[in-house]
C-alpha cells in the first residue's frame, strides 16, 4: 500500500491540531486551547484506505524563524539556490542549535520526512514580518507545500494572505476552515493535483469517505427508529392510589434515559465525546445541569407547533393520561382515559390491558410528546452530521437549532408517528429494562429506519 506523511505547520495556534482532528474524524487528538505553545512535541494519527494511507504530523508552533534565517545568512554563502536545502541540514544537526531552537528543528525535521507540508494560516491576522520570516525558512526545505487558509469566517485578512503567499511564488491555497463543516474532498482533490502519480488512489478515497458519509447516516436512523419504537411501547403501571407527582417523576426518569441512551450511540458513532451535546434535562453521567424535564417554559423550546394550535407546551407530559381511571391529566371514562393521541387503543391493546385496568394504571406517553422528542433527536442527527471534530463549543439544542419550522419534516413525522400506532399493543419492544431480542423488533426496528432514512437522507445530509 502506497503512503503519504503529511506535516502540519504554522505558528502557534493557528489551527495545526484542528486540521488533523477534522481530517482523522479524531476529537481526542492532541490538544485544543486559545494559548500560545499549546502543541509542544511532534505527535501523529495514521488513517488508512484501500488505496492509500495517511500519516498527519503534528508539529509544534514556529516561533523563531528570525533567528535561524540569520544564522543561516551569516554562514557560507550559497552557490546556487540548491544549496540551501544542504545549508539548512547542516543547521539542523549542529549541535549547538540544537537547545536555543529546539521546537523549530522539530518542525524542520518533520517537513524534511514528509511529503507535502501543509502549511496552517490564521486568517484573522495581517501578514507581519514573522510570518514572512516563516516562509522563507519552510520553503528552504524544497517541499511542496499547500496552504491552508483558516478561520474563515473572521478573516479580516485573507486577500492579505493570498497576495503575500503570491510574493513567495506559491499560487494555489485551500480555502478550509477547520472548525466548519468537514469538506476533506476539496483537500483530497488538491492532493491529487499536487501528485497526479495519486490521482487514482485520491478519487478512490473520496469515493469511500462519500460512502462512509451515507453509511453512518443510515445507522443513525436505525439509532433514531430504535429510539421511536421505545417511546412508542414504553408502558410504566401503577396503583390506582399513587400520587400524580410519583408518576410523572417516573414517567421523566424514563423517558430521559432513553433518550441519554440515544444521544450516547450517536455520539459514538459519529466519535464525538459526552461533552459535544449540551441539552434539556439530559442528566447522564451527572456532568451536567439537571432543570425540571416537565418545566413548561424550558419545554416551549421544543414544541411542535401544528395547525389548529395544538403544541406540547405545557410539559412533556402534559397529554398522558391514565389507562385507570386516572384524571389528573385528562378526561376519564368509567374504565381510564386513553392517551393523548392514542386513538383506538383499546383495539391495540386488547384484553391484556382491560385486565390490568382493574387495579392497576397503565401510563404510556401520547404522540404530540414522542413528536417532540424525535424532532429534537433528528435536529441533533443533523448536526452530528454536519459537525467537525475540531469543534470545541458544543451543540446546545434550543429552538434555533431544531427543524420545527420545516412543515414537511412535521407532516412527514406526523404520519410516521400515526402510522406506528400498532407497534404500542408490544410493550415488550421497549428495550428500557433490558435487550430485547426478538427478531420481529429488530425487523421493525430495520424498517422504519429505511423509512426515516428515506425522507430525511437529503435534507439533513446537505445542512
Amino acid at each position: 500500500m502506497k503512503s503519504m506523511r503529511l506535516a502540519i505547520v504554522g505558528h502557534t495556534n493557528t489551527g495545526k491540531t484542528s486540521l488533523i482532528r477534522n481530517l482523522a474524524r479524531e476529537r481526542n487528538f492532541g490538544e485544543v486551547r486559545d494559548e500560545a505553545s499549546t502543541t509542544i512535541d511532534v505527535s501523529s494519527v495514521s488513517l488508512s484506505h484501500e488505496a492509500l494511507s495517511f500519516e498527519y504530523i503534528d508539529t509544534p508552533g514556529l516561533e523563531d524563524a528570525m533567528g535561524i534565517l540569520e544564522i543561516l545568512d551569516d554562514s557560507k554563502p550559497l552557490q546556487s539556490k540548491r544549496d540551501e536545502l544542504a545549508r539548512l541540514e547542516a543547521f539542523i544537526e549542529h549541535p549547538r542549535y540544537q537547545l536555543d531552537f529546539d521546537q523549530e528543528i522539530k518542525v524542520l525535521k518533520q517537513i524534511l520526512k514528509s511529503d507535502l507540508m501543509v502549511y496552517v494560516i490564521d486568517t484573522r491576522l495581517p501578514f507581519l514580518p514573522k510570518f514572512n520570516d516563516e516562509l522563507t525558512l519552510i520553503l528552504q526545505t524544497h517541499k511542496p507545500m499547500l496552504p491552508i487558509l483558516n478561520f474563515l469566517q473572521q478573516g479580516e485578512y485573507i486577500d492579505e494572505w493570498k497576495e503575500n503567499l503570491k510574493a513567495h511564488g506559491i499560487h494555489h491555497y485551500l480555502e478550509y476552515d477547520t472548525i466548519a463543516p468537514p469538506q476533506k474532498r476539496r483537500i483530497y482533490e488538491q492532493i491529487a493535483i499536487m501528485f497526479p502519480e495519486h490521482y487514482q488512489a485520491m478519487r478512490a478515497i473520496i469515493d469511500a469517505e462519500e460512502k462512509e458519509q451515507i453509511r453512518l447516516f443510515e445507522r443513525s436512523m436505525e439509532l433514531l427508529a430504535d429510539f421511536f419504537i421505545n417511546l412508542l411501547t414504553y408502558q410504566v403501571t401503577f396503583k390506582e392510589n399513587s400520587a400524580e407527582k410519583k408518576v410523572m417523576e417516573r414517567l421523566a426518569n424514563d423517558v430521559t434515559e432513553l433518550e441519554a441512551r440515544t444521544i450516547k450511540a450517536l455520539l459514538a458513532l459519529y466519535r464525538f465525546n459526552r461533552d459535544d451535546v449540551e441539552y434539556l434535562a439530559l442528566d447522564i453521567e451527572q456532568t451536567r445541569y439537571n432543570p425540571d424535564f416537565l418545566a413548561g417554559d424550558q419545554l416551549w423550546d421544543f414544541s411542535v407547533h401544528f395547525g389548529k394550535g395544538a403544541t406540547v407546551g405545557a410539559g412533556i407530559f402534559a397529554g398522558v393520561d391514565a389507562l385507570a381511571g386516572f384524571t389528573t391529566l385528562g378526561a376519564a371514562t368509567a374504565t381510564g382515559a386513553i392517551l393523548g393521541g392514542l386513538t383506538n387503543s383499546f383495539k391495540f391493546y386488547g384484553n391484556h390491558l382491560l385486565n390490568k385496568l382493574q387495579s392497576k394504571g397503565i401510563f404510556c406517553i401520547n404522540n404530540e410528546a414522542i413528536m417532540a422528542l424525535m424532532m429534537r433527536m433528528v435536529a441533533l442527527i443533523g448536526l452530528l452530521n454536519g459537525r467537525s471534530h475540531a469543534e470545541v463549543t458544543p451543540i446546545i439544542l434550543d429552538d434555533s437549532k431544531s427543524v420545527t419550522d420545516d412543515k414537511e419534516a412535521i407532516g412527514f413525522l406526523r404520519n410516521f408517528v400515526e402510522h406506528a400506532q400498532k407497534f404500542r399493543a408490544y410493550p415488550d419492544y421497549c428495550t428500557l429494562k433490558g435487550e430485547s431480542l426478538s427478531e420481529s423488533r429488530k425487523k421493525t426496528v430495520e424498517k422504519l429506519g429505511k423509512e426515516l432514512n428515506m425522507h430525511y437522507q437529503y435534507s439533513l445530509m446537505q445542512r
